[in-house]
């Protein structure tokens, strides 16, 4: 199924980029939980949240 992973574009100006994408990728594995299959993450490229579900998605072998 493909999925949508978007949000917040100031999300990604935090002062600790690696604690914010550590924890976005904490709630995308909650998501990864749901009752179907993520086969592609749709992304807006936009920097934040589309950035971090692009980079999640990669790191387990989806496709953007």
């Amino acid at each position: 199924m493909k999925t949508i992973i978007a949000g917040g574009r100031n999300i990604g100006y935090s002062k600790d980029t690696n604690k914010m994408i550590k924890d976005l990728f904490m709630i995308f594995e909650h998501i990864n939980k749901c009752p179907w299959k993520i086969t592609e993450v749709v992304s807006g490229k936009a920097k934040g949240v589309d950035t971090a579900g692009e980079l999640w998605a990669c790191a387990r072998g989806i496709h953007v």
